[in-house]
């Protein structure tokens, strides 16, 4: 019986390994396909045109542009009309680099029965850990980018311990502003002494953080 399909040639049979090797990537192991963040998404020429004619540095350009991808505004249009001075604010609000190890922090999620940690920076608050976190990113919106405009970012600090430590930042101390108030108090399940808005609360070793169920975006 003929075989069904007839032998390559031998110039061809030789390059196969070569062409092998050229069409299927190198294999990654575990640990190298998820060992850092997602890389920031690229800049297109025209935003960042409109950060430069704003004054805002280059180098602050990809972190803008990311922050604001992940609270839902993306397209070119929306972001030349988004506020100046909530760019500004969000520049402002990003905790300055630091040489420390990064802190590790547990979050709970009880409406689907699981929990997991993950590494942030430290003083880097809980939403910009969910800009780098895919998991924690499907969970947090933060749809205003952290401007305390919205309440998609509330988290329960269950802890009363952390709850009273995630108040150090505030200006004054341990009293909240009332932008955040008044957005907790528009949040579903909110809970006095328990509930804070993510993008206010910095990142410490061992915190645990529970997110909430129901989330109300004002912003849809």
């Amino acid at each position: 019986m003929a075989p069904l399909l007839a032998p390559f040639p031998p110039s061809i049979e030789a390059s196969i390994p070569q062409l092998r090797g050229q069409l299927r990537p190198p294999r990654r192991s575990f640990s190298e396909s998820f060992s850092g963040p997602p890389p920031a998404p690229p800049l297109p020429p025209e935003i960042a045109a409109h950060f430069s004619s704003l004054s805002i540095p280059p180098s602050e350009h990809a972190f803008l542009y990311s922050t604001l991808k992940q609270g839902g505004v993306s397209s070119p249009s929306a972001i030349a009309s988004f506020p100046p001075a909530g760019l500004q604010q969000m520049l402002s609000a990003r905790p300055p680099p630091s040489d420390a190890p990064p802190v590790d922090i547990h979050i709970v999620v009880p409406h689907h029965s699981s929990r997991f940690s993950l590494s942030a920076a430290p003083s880097s608050t809980i939403l910009d850990a969910a800009a780098s976190s895919p998991v924690l990113r499907e969970l947090i919106a933060g749809s205003c980018g952290g401007n305390m405009s919205c309440s998609t970012c509330h988290v329960l600090l269950r802890d009363a311990r952390q709850y009273e430590r995630s108040l150090d930042a505030c200006e004054p101390p341990h009293v909240l502003e009332e932008a955040e108030l008044d957005m907790l108090e528009l949040a579903a399940g909110y809970e006095e002494g328990v509930s804070r808005l993510g993008c206010q609360v910095r990142c410490s070793e061992g915190l645990q953080v529970e997110l909430p169920e129901e989330v109300v975006d004002l912003w849809q």
